[in-house]
């Protein structure tokens, strides 16, 4: 694919390999870009005018009401799949664990996964990690409540923190144990949606 930017011309390629074994189903998928347009999939290197990314590559198991994924790719997170103003699935896909299960009418889901790093010139390269829960009352196919908390965290020589993974524990009363920068996102979850009219 290709597109005018200004006056230089922008270039955009990617190969997918996917395939599924049982119940494990995996997709590798690579993207190449000149270096124009490198800001596209988030990337800062080029070389040879030619930049690349890995947008998916990762693992899945999925069996019954149990989903499990761990890897690379966009997250759309939120109220539902299809209109989520959190995460929107639109920005480059992050390195994450994805744990989901759900019975009748109730669906529990954890993220947690690692972000870019930014390089500081005083602190140098520094680390941000994300972790994400929700419980959704799905009613019926129009009405849906919930709520969860979502929490960005980093810091100087930071790493995974595990009680962020904990499936139950708020993440604003865990943020009460740091003191290095966390930013916590708590939400209310609700989706009505026009019923279907029959013809």
């Amino acid at each position: 694919a290709s597109c005018l930017v200004g006056s230089e011309m922008c270039i955009r390629d990617s190969i997918h390999f996917e395939g599924q074994i049982s119940k494990f189903y995996f997709h590798i998928n690579p993207v190449f870009v000149n270096s124009i347009s490198k800001d596209f999939i988030g990337s800062k290197y080029s070389r040879s005018n030619l930049s690349a990314r890995f947008d998916n590559a990762y693992l899945k198991y999925e069996q019954d009401n149990l989903y499990l994924k761990i890897g690379r790719s966009e997250v759309n997170w939120g109220a539902t799949h299809s209109y989520s103003i959190i995460q929107s699935g639109l920005s480059p896909g992050y390195d994450h664990l994805g744990f989901n299960i759900n019975f009748n009418n109730f669906e529990y889901e954890l993220i947690n996964g690692q972000l870019s790093s930014v390089e500081d010139e005083q602190l140098g390269r520094v680390k941000r990690f994300i972790s994400a829960k929700k419980i959704k009352f799905i009613l019926s196919d129009n009405f849906l409540f919930g709520f969860g908390d979502q929490i960005i965290y980093t810091g100087q020589h930071r790493s995974i923190e595990l009680h962020y993974l904990n499936p139950f524990i708020p993440y604003f009363l865990s943020g009460l144990e740091n003191e290095e920068e966390e930013t916590v996102l708590d939400l209310s979850l609700i989706h009505i949606s026009e019923p279907t009219r029959q013809e």
